[in-house]
C-alpha cells in the first residue's frame, strides 16, 4: 500500500501544477509515509532484539529466562506493543489523507473538463446571414430591394448589416475586407464567401518560363553564386601497335557566375 501511494504522489507531481493541487495534503503524506517507515523500522529491530533473548536462553537450554533477561524481554514487547499501535494509527491517517487526495484529483479532472466546455460554448459562432442553398434569403435580392427604396419592413437593411458586421470579423472574409466605397472598386457589394469562387478573376499571366527551369534555394547573405561546369569530358585512345601508349584525357571544369537579382 504504502508504495502504490508514493506512486500516485509522484504521478500526481509531474501532471498537476504548484497552482491549484493538493500540494499541503501531499506533503503532509509524505511525513506520515517516512514516519511509519521509521516506526516500522523501530518495531522491525526491537523484534530481532526479543527474538534473541529467546535464542540465548534456548542455546544454553534454559526453559525460563533469568529475571534480568526477563524485564528486558518485557521492554522489548513493550516497544513493540507502541510502535505497533502507532504504526495502526498511520495507516488509517495515511488512507484517509490518500482518498482524499484521489478524490481532489478527480475533482481537479471534473473541473479541467467543466473548464473545456464552457471554453467551447463561447467559442461557438452564429450562422453566417448568407448561406449557399439558402433560398429564404438571398444576397442579391437584399441589396436590390435595399438599393431600389423597396425594403418597407427593414429586414433586408438588417440582414445587410449584419453581413458586413460578419464580414468584418470572420476569418473567411480577410482576404477580401480591404476594398474601398467607391463604385467600381468594391463599393458596398461584398458578397457571401461561398460567392467568391463564382467571380470571373482578372487574367494574369503565370510564370511559363521561371517554372520550366531548375531552381534551388539561395543561401543567406550572398549577392553571387558560382555554379560548377564540366569543360571537357574524359577520353581513351586507342592502341594502334602491340606494347604502345595508350593516349588518355582527364576532364576539365569551368564554373558560371549567376550574380544574384
Amino acid at each position: 500500500m504504502t508504495v502504490d501511494i508514493r506512486d500516485m504522489i509522484e504521478n500526481r507531481e509531474q501532471t498537476t501544477s504548484p497552482v491549484g493541487s493538493a500540494g499541503g495534503l501531499e506533503i503532509f503524506l509524505q511525513q506520515l509515509l517516512k514516519r511509519r517507515d521509521a516506526t516500522a523500522e523501530s518495531r522491525a529491530r526491537h523484534q530481532q532484539k526479543a527474538e534473541a533473548v529467546l535464542l540465548l536462553a534456548r542455546e544454553q537450554g534454559r526453559e525460563k529466562l533469568e529475571s534480568e533477561e526477563d524485564a528486558e524481554y518485557r521492554r522489548y514487547m513493550t516497544e513493540m506493543r507502541t510502535s505497533g499501535a502507532e504504526i495502526v494509527g498511520l495507516d488509517e491517517r495515511i488512507e484517509e489523507i490518500r482518498a482524499e487526495i484521489e478524490r481532489s484529483g478527480q475533482i481537479s479532472k471534473n473541473l479541467a473538463k467543466i473548464r473545456k466546455a464552457e471554453h467551447a460554448l463561447t467559442t461557438v459562432t452564429e450562422q453566417s446571414i448568407y448561406q449557399k442553398g439558402d433560398r429564404r434569403r438571398s444576397y442579391i435580392q437584399d441589396l436590390i430591394r435595399y438599393s431600389l427604396n423597396l425594403d418597407d419592413t427593414g429586414e433586408s437593411r438588417d440582414r445587410l448589416m449584419r453581413h458586413a458586421h460578419d464580414v468584418q470579423t470572420l476569418d473567411e472574409y480577410k482576404e477580401y475586407r480591404d476594398l474601398s466605397r467607391v463604385e467600381g472598386q468594391g463599393g458596398y457589394a461584398v458578397p457571401p464567401a461561398w460567392l467568391m469562387d463564382q467571380y470571373v478573376e482578372l487574367a494574369r499571366p503565370g510564370r511559363a518560363f521561371a517554372n520550366l527551369v531548375q531552381r534551388q534555394p539561395l543561401p543567406g547573405g550572398t549577392d553571387s553564386i558560382n555554379i560548377p561546369k564540366l569543360l571537357t569530358g574524359t577520353a581513351v585512345g586507342v592502341q594502334t601497335a602491340d606494347n604502345t601508349t595508350i593516349v588518355d584525357v582527364d576532364l576539365t571544369d569551368t564554373f558560371i557566375n549567376a550574380p544574384v537579382r
